[in-house]
């Protein structure tokens, strides 16, 4: 339970404690076929008719005289002020809401849509549940219209409060819905479509070989071995997949070219893929306007438009079973039919034949018996409507309801396992106390510290500027001059690069500037830049790495910027980049002249864009790749505004430059 004036910021943050548990709902028994006279139905309606009385027991004050009347209630401001208590909305994903709902699992609760409909996009929607007309059809024991609807048949404990309409309590759970739902789903389509044109293990090369970045998280295991995805992992697969998908599907090394109906079908994938992706961005955002919403339904229908190409995966296995069978008897014919005496390539045009008559039969079979009618799919159909009347999406999500069950799960280890019930509860009870009570004492600690920090380059974070913080040295005993780091990081052209920017930058003689050379630096492994957030309150910061020939956590890192170019003569100043070039960043180190002036360098190795600055291809993502002369150049790291995330698309020449890898990304690279 939480109460509707407190930021979403704050309420989704587990640690505030900002939404408090009131009741351990009941588990209805196992289904019991047994028991003569006791059917399984029978058993199930019992058991969510129990659910349902303790529901009502709790919501009781919301149906009381007094709560009509208002409450008198002290507000922060010493005055005394009347209050109405309201059950706004209920956060739980979808079999919860089809049990509070008191429907069928394969049910929307907000529309009546069929349910061999749920798998369609819609432009009109169906109409809306009435559980008024449900409350009549109850008393009058009309389970005739009850099932129609899929409606259970119990006394909801919803219908018994005052205005309260059951369908304004359910919400969008991007969690359950986007990211365990349709992209949960997606994910097995995708290997399936993957390994039937033959394109998995360039998959799974780019799966293990994708870079580090502030807010994700490198994968640590094989695609094909994680057997359950938590949701932090579902976070990550949707930043990456649609750049991976697409590298895998036109990868070169070692694959046969596509042929042109392939072609086609792989536009199509990558055009689903895309379109969900872009849909569970816009869902991220902290506030929308009509065309953002109109953007959200522009995603979703060609997401239905374009997801036919992965239908063959969704055979069920009764179906997958039946297609082998089928196969396997054709392919006995076939053997049979091999007429003698052919010459090797009449046989081998004989086979492709044969081939192509299996693969379009199991194709044929296979999505024949496959559909898209499942809850998901269909519940983020209505996310669009949502916004104008509840705002934006992501404070209604159950992530932070799902992080409240580790508590919870933490309590039970801690219980004897035979009374941990009541247990529990007080560990969990005494938990959140003793946590409250920090959280106030923090408020009101006038030693509390403020927040401010002081950076490398500027003043503090709060005063809007840029700020680059170098950490982490590198031996000084190995490093001390510019040709120790040179020798040390295996750049050839580091003395000359750092000639040319002193050249350019310094104010002084050449002989000032060869003097800088004999000068100890300090270098650096990693330095932090505060990238803004994209909701606009404070920053992100990310943290770039160059080990050189060192390592860090068992890999040496390079890691991919963004450098800011302001050169006006820069063709690629122009186009989707946005004034920014893609780095790959070698060295960090720092000198100081002898009349107090500090440098603080960077040495990187600037990407090009190929075919262009504009974003390409159906996946409308950006092509780079090195340039013919690759020796890197010496800038501030003041002109470093962030890390990159690149798909590798050839080892070791060109990358897809990945913009869906958060939503700052994104907004700056669009088409």
């Amino acid at each position: 339970m939480s109460i509707g004036n407190i930021r979403s910021s704050i309420r989704n943050t587990h640690t505030m404690h900002a939404l408090i548990p009131i009741a351990l709902l009941p588990i209805g028994p196992k289904r019991v076929n047994k028991i003569p006279g006791y059917s399984v139905d029978t058993q199930e309606i019992q058991a969510l008719q129990t659910v349902h009385d303790v529901i009502r027991h709790l919501l009781q004050p919301l149906s009381d005289a007094r709560c009509q009347g208002g409450y008198e209630m002290a507000c922060a401001d010493g005055n005394i002020r009347l209050y109405f208590p309201k059950l706004f909305c209920w956060l739980a994903d979808h079999m919860e809401n089809a049990t509070i709902h008191g429907i069928a699992n394969n049910r929307c609760p907000t529309c009546i849509i069929p349910t061999d409909k749920l798998g369609e996009y819609s432009e009109i929607g169906y109409p809306a549940r009435s559980h008024k007309d449900y409350t009549t059809a109850y008393t009058r024991s009309d389970t005739a219209s009850l099932s129609d609807h899929g409606v259970k048949n119990i006394k909801n404990a919803l219908w018994s409060i005052p205005n309260l309409n059951p369908l304004e309590l359910v919400r969008a759970d991007i969690l359950h819905n986007v990211l365990l739902g349709v992209l949960k789903y997606l994910m097995h389509w995708i290997q399936g479509f993957l390994e039937y044109n033959e394109r998995i293990n360039a998959f799974d090369y780019i799966w293990h070989r994708l870079t580090p970045y502030s807010s994700f998280s490198v994968p640590t295991k094989a695609y094909r071995v994680v057997s359950q995805w938590s949701g932090k992992e579902m976070h990550n697969f949707a930043k990456v997949i649609l750049g991976m998908f697409t590298a895998a599907l036109r990868w070169n090394a070692g694959q046969a070219r596509p042929n042109g109906a392939q072609l086609q079908e792989f536009n199509k994938a990558i055009r689903c893929i895309r379109s969900i992706t872009d849909f569970y961005l816009m869902t991220q955002y902290p506030s929308h306007t009509n065309q953002m919403v109109s953007y959200l339904q522009q995603y979703l229908r060609e997401f239905h438009a374009n997801k036919a190409v992965f239908l063959r995966f969704r055979a069920d296995k009764k179906t997958k079973k039946a297609a082998a069978e089928a196969h396997k008897t054709l392919l006995k014919e076939q053997v049979g039919m091999l007429v003698a005496g052919l010459t090797a390539s009449e046989k081998v045009k004989f086979r492709q034949g044969n081939n192509l008559e299996r693969r379009e039969l199991v194709d044929e079979i296979l999505m024949e018996g496959a559909h898209y009618n499942f809850p998901k799919i269909h519940l983020i159909s209505h996310y669009a409507e949502q916004i104008p009347r509840f705002g934006a999406l992501g404070q209604y999500s159950t992530d932070i309801s799902e992080a409240m069950h580790k508590g919870f799960k933490e309590a039970y280890r801690w219980s004897n396992k035979v009374d941990s019930t009541s247990q529990i509860i007080t560990t969990y009870t005494r938990d959140h106390t003793f946590a409250m009570r920090d959280l106030t004492i923090n408020a009101w600690s006038p030693d509390k510290e403020k927040g401010d920090r002081t950076w490398h380059v500027g003043k503090s974070i709060e005063a809007g500027k840029v700020y680059l913080k170098l950490d982490s040295k590198i031996d000084l005993g190995t490093v001390s001059t510019i040709a120790d780091l040179e020798h040390v990081t295996g750049l050839g052209n580091l003395r000359l690069a750092t000639r040319v920017f002193l050249t350019r930058e310094h104010k002084g003689t050449s002989s000032d500037i060869l003097s800088l050379f004999d000068l100890e630096i300090r270098a650096y492994r990693f330095f932090q830049i505060p990238v803004p957030n994209f909701s606009g309150e404070g920053f992100v910061l990310h943290h770039a790495r160059c080990t050189g020939l060192g390592e860090f956590r068992g890999q040496k890192r390079s890691d991919w910027i963004w450098v800011r170019r302001h050169a006006t003569s820069d063709r690629l100043q122009q186009g989707s980049l946005n004034g920014r070039r893609v780095a790959k960043l070698n060295a960090l180190f720092k000198l100081k002249s002898r009349d107090g002036i500090v440098y603080r360098l960077a040495h990187v190795t600037l990407l090009q864009c190929i075919g262009g600055t504009v974003l390409q291809g159906v996946e409308g993502m950006l092509h780079v790749g090195f340039p013919a002369t690759t020796e890197g150049m010496v800038v501030s790291i003041a002109k470093i505004e962030g890390m990159a995330h690149l798909i590798p698309l050839e080892p070791g020449e060109s990358w897809l430059v990945n913009n869906r890898i958060d939503l700052e990304t994104w907004n700056t690279i669009y088409d």
